[in-house]
């Protein structure tokens, strides 16, 4: 049987910002389309305005709120600009694009965007965000690693990123030297180690942290138990499903975001 453990470990600063990130591409956004007609083109350029608001208010519930209807029936009126192309592998924004799939990618008016969102009500968060650590390790029956880092396959971190960057979340990576080797293993963070995880993690000042098991026990298989230590109050929840993506968003990054 196929077992490949990710241990996931997110600290973001709520409060202070001890370490602001500027996220990226908050204007931007990347959807499928079927085909480069007219209809498919304001259609993806209305999922793509979608996708924008979510990482602009941080809350995935946002464009279907009343406020934002007439924005997204004018979606087009924001637009800057917009591109077709096939996708190649899996999308940095969604981690689900279907190698040889259309993609529509569109660019959106800072300055008009922000300026209707706040005028309808809607509160949004500017480009410089809380820093959000990511510490992530695979097992399997060859042993322990990090994931991404110097020599190793920085695919998993990749996809945590866009996890993050499709919420507005900003992140960044552990140094993973020998302090942080020294201070942390794979092992404590599955044991569910707060006081390791928390002890690992001082050098990059968070203000609380989320610390996942993710493994798949067969192929086509995810699960994963999550903690969230935020101050003394602890959370913890678990999930399952067939796609590690929609695991990693769902069960963590959403729920993160969420918190």
């Amino acid at each position: 049987m196929r077992r490949v453990l990710l241990i996931l470990v997110l600290s973001t600063c709520i409060l202070p910002v001890v370490h602001a990130v500027r996220v990226p591409g908050l204007y931007e956004a990347e959807v499928a389309v079927p085909d480069q007609s007219n209809g498919a083109r304001v259609q993806g350029v209305q999922n793509a305005l979608r996708a924008v608001i979510i990482k602009l208010t941080g809350d995935q519930s946002a464009p279907a709120r009343a406020e934002a209807a007439p924005i997204l029936h004018a979606a087009e009126r924001y637009l800057l600009q917009y591109r077709y192309q096939q996708a190649e592998s899996a999308t940095a924004q969604s981690g689900a694009a279907v190698p040889g799939e259309l993609r529509l990618w569109a660019q959106f008016s800072q300055v008009a965007l922000d300026r209707d969102l706040r005028g309808a009500g809607l509160s949004t968060w500017g480009a410089e965000r809380s820093s959000t650590l990511a510490w992530l390790a695979v097992g399997d029956e060859h042993g322990w690693r990090w994931a991404g880092g110097e020599g190793n396959d920085d695919t998993l971190q990749n996809l945590a990123e866009g996890q993050a960057r499709a919420r507005g979340l900003g992140l960044i990576f552990p140094l993973l030297d020998l302090d942080d080797d020294a201070r942390l293993g794979a092992a404590a963070v599955a044991a569910t180690d707060t006081g390791a995880i928390a002890q690992a993690s001082e050098r990059y000042h968070p203000d609380s942290v989320l610390a996942a098991a993710i493994d798949s026990p067969a192929p086509g298989s995810w699960r994963a138990h999550w903690t969230l230590l935020l101050g003394a109050e602890t959370q913890q929840w678990s999930s399952e499903g067939q796609q590690l993506d929609a695991v990693l968003q769902r069960a963590g990054v959403a729920a993160f975001a969420n918190a």
